[in-house]
């Protein structure tokens, strides 16, 4: 072959090369690049300009890596998107009768269930349904994929506790005291509609869906309630959250300065949904919201809604701190899992578990957490 002939195959194979690199996935490619640089002239005497152009380099490896992680895991989880939009102006959505606005309903693994095709999936079970109800801007799929991999609470229950779980989804953008009274008629239509086959009704809410629980019970029939042996109430504000704390204060205060673009900012800030509004300190029926001093920074009040009678309420918090001696601190107590503070979080329940070094998010998925759901619903009343 001839000195212009190899180097015409080398081209090709140069091509080829190119070709198949362009064809793999982007962090392969990033991957594959930076390393080249990083341990091209190993032979050379190391210099300080060597040893930063090696760090720019390995930076570069780790950003390249992880915009394709970001990028792919936007993708995988893209069902998240409407229910992010709802939460944040998810009110507003369902005020002009938009297509995007979330209707509340029953769910499983294949999307939205009919009431009147839930007969087969309750006889097949042991009469025990266990309902679970996400928080802002979620959705039901954690419940069964939680964030991280692993087996979602759901399954995990209907494997270990022979329990039949159903999903609920909605807007969480609307007034909880709203979604409490959609959870209530829905859970009565549930129960009218197949009661024969419903023994006993547990609830497993997290964050907001704790609320929408709770405010559930206050608007609740008896239908239903007098079914319910157990609420399990996961990183739920029961006292409030101290982010939307700081988002009211910050609205107000920047509202109050003579200033038009201080006051622009405060007119966005307070666009947010009227659902996150009513996490500021936990608002569960319609009255507190609707009181005409209720955006005052001042104003805490809140009517109380009892437990319901007979229920077991098992609350579980989290906290970033790494035990659970450190939960009753103060830094806990304020910023608990992240979201919610252990104080917000225990309320005036007395059973109560704090999960240490466990944030808001990985109460959903943390196995310990799991294993301590399964005791307290198939624990038997004395």
């Amino acid at each position: 072959m001839s000195g212009r002939d190899r180097a015409d195959a080398d081209a090709d194979a140069g091509a080829g090369a190119a070709a198949d690199a362009a064809g793999a996935p982007e962090a392969a490619q990033v991957t594959e690049a930076v390393t080249a640089l990083v341990q091209a002239d190993e032979a050379a005497a190391p210099s300080f300009w060597r040893r930063f152009g090696d760090t720019l380099k390995k930076a570069a490896l780790a950003t390249g890596q992880g915009t394709v992680w970001l990028a792919r895991a936007g993708y995988d989880n893209r069902h998240y998107l409407p229910a992010i939009i709802n939460g944040a102006v998810g009110d507003k959505l369902a005020r002009s009768g938009e297509g995007l606005a979330i209707p509340m309903a029953l769910r499983d693994e294949r999307g939205d269930l009919d009431l009147g095709d839930l007969g087969p999936t309750l006889r097949a079970g042991n009469g025990h349904v266990t309902v679970f109800v996400h928080g802002l801007m979620a959705s039901d799929v954690y419940w069964r994929e939680p964030f991280g991999g692993g087996e979602g609470m759901g399954p995990m229950l209907a494997r270990s506790a022979g329990v039949t779980p159903l999903y609920v989804r909605y807007n969480s953008g609307l007034h909880i005291s709203h979604n409490g009274r959609a959870l209530a008629r829905l859970l009565d239509q549930l129960v009218q509609r197949h009661g024969d086959h419903i023994q006993r009704i547990s609830l497993v809410g997290h964050s907001m869906g704790g609320l929408v629980v709770r405010s559930a019970g206050h608007y609740g029939h008896a239908s239903w309630t007098r079914r319910t042996d157990a609420v399990v109430m996961l990183g739920v504000p029961n006292d409030g959250a101290y982010l939307e704390q700081l988002s009211h204060m910050s609205a107000l205060v920047l509202d109050a300065v003579p200033n038009l673009s201080t006051k622009i900012i405060a007119r966005v800030i307070d666009q947010r949904s009227d659902g996150i509004k009513d996490l500021r300190i936990g608002v569960l029926v319609d009255e507190d919201w609707q009181r005409p001093d209720a955006a005052q920074l001042a104003s805490h009040q809140r009517t109380p809604v009892p437990l319901l009678p007979g229920v077991d309420y098992h609350v579980v918090a989290g906290t970033l701190l790494g035990d659970a001696d450190s939960a009753a601190s103060w830094l806990a107590c304020y910023l608990g899992d992240g979201m919610v503070g252990t104080r917000s979080a225990l309320g005036s329940h007395v059973t109560c578990r704090v999960f240490p070094s466990t944030s808001h998010l990985a109460l959903v998925a943390h196995p310990e957490v799991h294993s301590h759901v399964r005791d307290a619903l198939t624990a038997q009343k004395v």
